[in-house]
């Protein structure tokens, strides 16, 4: 399904309220990075959190489709509440485009005088029913789901321990059904062993993984920044508009468990479902495995 983006009324006419709205308060200094932000749960993080007064820098996997949302936002907001710091694609398959990214990011963060208070890896997805290779060559859910954050947040490292930045990792319910620990092969699957909604639950786990093992390294060498691992209702995956009018915004919940966390909910290094902190699959707390993944995906480069 594609995701349609209503045009914003014009600016001198009453802006329309936000699709999103949260008891939540966010935090309004420095610049939260969203990736996916032009769709579904994305797209409801990045309302939600200009509704708070933050700004966003919209990570796109088409920078035009995002810079066209940018310009329609700050047309409602009358304030530069989104940004695109780069002409390209954010493509979370390939290392090269992800890097230009993180470049893109920095300048903008230097130019502007600004940290980087959170980096939301809300870009993914789900279920593909067949054997789809990146620029990269990895299997396409396990590069959007896992690899692909793991290298925008390597990327951006020194950034993040010198800001504190929060870190939330998108993980699912999914990552413990089945329960079964992670398939270190997964990370150089082919066609002919692809089973697509097997490769999404391990992508999902080796997301929570990462999280767990991001935390742990950030503490190690004696930052405040956090990571914590999220899991959202599957309905932000389907979301079509940004912007509807007050008669029309019967979604207002929000995502409320990624809100809750960027407004101090838990502790690094923990789980978050359904707005509370939960205990995650036995599988996701393995040190041992969050240690060799990292180590795998770091031989990968």
């Amino acid at each position: 399904m594609r995701h349609g983006i209503r045009a914003a009324r014009c600016a001198s006419s009453a802006p329309s309220r936000f699709l999103l709205t949260t008891a939540q308060r966010v935090p309004s200094e420095g610049y939260h990075v969203v990736t996916g932000a032009d769709a579904g749960l994305g797209l409801a993080t990045t309302a939600a959190l200009i509704e708070a007064g933050s700004t966003v820098v919209l990570g796109c996997a088409n920078a035009s489709r995002g810079q066209a949302l940018a310009q329609k936002i700050n047309a409602v907001t009358q304030r530069r509440s989104a940004i695109v710091c780069s002409d390209d694609d954010l493509d979370l398959g390939s290392t090269r485009s992800i890097a230009a990214f993180c470049d893109g990011l920095r300048r903008q963060l230097q130019q502007d005088g600004s940290r980087l208070a959170s980096l939301v890896h809300h870009a993914g997805v789900m279920g593909l029913g067949k054997y789809t290779p990146t620029a990269d060559g990895d299997e396409t859910q396990w590069a959007m789901n896992y690899k692909g954050p793991f290298w925008l947040t390597h990327c951006l490292w020194d950034q993040i321990v010198q800001d504190n930045t929060d870190v939330l990792c998108l993980t699912s319910a999914s990552h413990c059904a089945p329960n079964l620990p992670l398939d270190f092969s997964m990370a150089s699957s082919c066609e002919s062993t692809y089973h697509g909604w097997r490769a999404y639950q391990q992508s999902k786990l080796a997301a929570l993984l990462f999280s767990n093992e991001l935390h742990r390294r950030l503490a190690a060498c004696g930052s405040t920044a956090t990571s914590r691992a999220v899991s959202e209702s599957d309905k932000w995956f389907i979301l079509p508009h940004l912007l509807l009018p007050d008669d029309k915004a019967e979604l207002a919940g929000g995502p409320s468990t990624t809100l809750a966390a960027l407004g101090g909910l838990g502790h690094g290094g923990c789980y978050l479902s359904d707005g509370a902190v939960r205990k995650p699959g036995e599988h996701a707390s393995s040190e041992e495995d969050a240690r060799r993944l990292w180590q795998l995906t770091i031989g990968e480069s």
